[in-house]
């Protein structure tokens, strides 16, 4: 709390980074801490100073004079902060102790591995206790430090902080022997004349995901012969025609290339996902943890496996 007026510090820089975002919508996306929780921090930082700094009537988003002069403060104490970190940051011991770990079986398969066998040999001390899944897990309930997954939509909420990592392209593929006849479906209408895979259940298939002309989201329901909850044998399936596919481009790029699949549909943009690190909000991150992930943000690959 800061002396005298009751204002938290922590709030004073959430107030830093909603102006710097432009608004709350966009500091949400930004930091992955929920538009809800931004909301109420900035407003409690209002009455404990006892004036009003954004103003927030309509569509309209600005600060009043006196949040203008508050800002500059409050950036100057963000730089603070800053400089305290990377002090006590130095001065921390080797990291140690265990990360509880969840990713996503194509994840864990694919792109992982390299980076979490590199953060082993530089960090012997901490022991990382791993757990595949393509199920979405409750963080507080199995107790876990640090969830690795991909989502088209932003995830966010009161409890768990979703820090963006990259971004992954997708795109619908065929094996060539499925174009013969009729050749290549040329919009969305005409998938369900072909024989499609869908990761989920035959029950509860996961819908396919595009972008309109007007970056409109486009969810298509398949009806699909092969169902399976796991990218990899989805597009196993794919190189062996049993029906079309969408895929993160990484995963089949090395088949497009060589002319194993083909791309369909490239008037339509599939939708892109974000991969996110999620982090309880108030258990606070370990040392741990946070070497880790700094060390995921730098080498995670520009377009990598998602799922």
């Amino acid at each position: 709390m800061l002396q005298g007026s009751g204002a938290h510090l922590d709030d004073l820089l959430l107030f830093t980074l909603v102006v710097d975002a432009g608004g709350f919508s966009a500091a949400e996306r930004q930091t992955g801490i929920a538009k809800s929780r931004l909301s109420r921090r900035v407003a409690a930082l209002e009455r404990a100073l006892g004036v009003r700094l954004l103003h927030r009537s309509g569509q309209v988003f600005g600060l009043t004079p006196v949040g203008e002069a508050v800002l500059a403060h409050a950036r100057e104490a963000a730089r603070h902060v800053d400089k305290i970190g990377a002090l006590t940051r130095n001065a921390v011991a080797e990291p140690s102790g265990v990360i509880h770990l969840h990713t996503s079986v194509l994840i864990g398969e694919t792109t992982l591995p390299p980076i979490l066998a590199e953060f082993a040999r530089t960090h012997p001390h901490v022991q990382v206790q791993l757990t595949l899944s393509n199920r979405f897990v409750d963080l507080a309930e199995e107790r876990l430090d640090l969830v690795i997954r991909a989502a088209v939509v932003p995830l966010a909420s009161e409890d768990v902080i979703a820090m963006p990592i990259a971004t992954s392209a997708s795109i619908v593929v065929a094996h060539p022997s499925l174009l013969k006849s009729d050749g290549p479906p040329a919009h969305l209408d005409e998938l369900s004349c072909y024989p499609c895979l869908a990761q989920g259940t035959l029950a509860n298939p996961r819908p396919w995901q595009f972008v309109g002309v007007d970056d409109k989201p486009i969810d298509i329901a398949i009806t699909p012969g092969i169902a399976v909850d796991n990218l990899l044998v989805i597009r196993e399936l794919a190189l062996r025609g049993a029906g079309l596919a969408q895929l993160p481009t990484y995963l089949c790029q090395d088949a497009i290339d060589d002319g194993r699949l083909v791309p369909v549909l490239q008037t339509v943009r599939s939708r892109p996902a974000t991969l996110y690190a999620m982090y309880p909000s108030r258990r606070g991150m370990t040392s741990a943890v946070r070497v880790f992930l700094e060390l995921l943000r730098a080498r995670w690959p520009s377009d990598p496996a998602t799922g």
